[in-house]
């Protein structure tokens, strides 16, 4: 039997289906997993879970006027934005050795990478945080989610100028804020 297409899972999924919904979920949860995690969200499975049943629960309501990916990115970004609304202050996670989890019979060159790496993830995570809520919104959805201004005005309830602006002041706060770090964020240095 061939996979059926995304279009025909969510018709599926919003008749009732179970194993569209299940795969629907299945297929979406890295990405929104991702999408949670730069968006400042510390509960991220918790997020994920509530985004994925409330998309369920509402499939009905997507008309189809959109990309299903994109309709199912609002929902997360709601979820995103309530869980941080419902946090008025973050807890200072417990510092980590830098070593910790490090396989120690690695070779000393890729420990070194690993940790650079890590290094680097942190520091653009620590650089989106400070961001401002609606700018690293506008940020993630543009360039990591790789949506156009329209997409990114219906989701965020904004004009595609705003959404434009928001963007680009996000892209030049990291680039101050990150310096040659901000390269290495997928290329992004090179990106409009």
């Amino acid at each position: 039997m061939a996979p059926r297409s995304e279009a025909d899972l969510v018709q599926a999924a919003a008749a009732g289906d179970r194993a569209a919904q299940d795969e629907l979920a299945r297929d979406y949860t890295p990405r929104l997993r991702k999408f949670a995690a730069l968006m400042g969200v510390e509960d991220v499975d918790d997020v994920v879970q509530e985004s994925l049943t409330e998309a369920m629960r509402s499939l009905a309501s997507f008309r189809g006027q959109s990309k299903f990916s994109s309709w199912m990115i609002s929902v997360a970004l709601n979820r995103c934005r309530r869980w941080h609304r419902s946090r008025h202050s973050k807890v200072a996670a417990a510092s980590e050795s830098k070593l910790d989890g490090v396989d120690p019979s690695l070779p000393w060159k890729s420990v070194l990478s690993g940790l650079v790496r890590k290094e680097a993830a942190r520091r653009i995570e620590d650089a989106l945080d400070r961001l401002p809520p609606a700018f690293r919104e506008a940020f993630v959805l543009k360039h990591v989610e790789g949506m156009d201004y329209k997409e990114i005005a219906g989701i965020a309830g904004v004009t595609e100028a705003t959404a434009r602006v928001r963007s680009h002041r996000a892209k030049l706060l990291l680039q101050a804020d990150l310096g040659k770090v901000f390269a290495t964020f997928t290329g992004l240095a090179t990106k409009t």
